[in-house]
């Protein structure tokens, strides 16, 4: 839940026009990212356009948005 929460605020901050740049090694947190960059043993061994973007407010159910 706090992840939810979490991406649901940089969601926010991203639709103001500021850029975000989070580092994570969870995939399901990675999916809410624009472009990904995945890195291995300090190099880059995958960049690219994220072709399925995962909103948090695409994810809520219209009873978890009013709690």
């Amino acid at each position: 839940k706090t992840s939810v929460e979490i991406m649901g605020l940089l969601e926010e901050i991203h639709a103001k026009g500021n850029t975000i740049i989070l580092v994570t090694h969870e995939e399901d947190i990675s999916q809410h990212a624009h472009r990904i960059v995945r890195m291995r043993d300090g190099l880059i061994e995958k960049d690219y356009k994220n072709e399925h973007i995962i909103t948090v407010s695409a994810n809520k159910t219209p009873k978890a948005q009013d709690q």
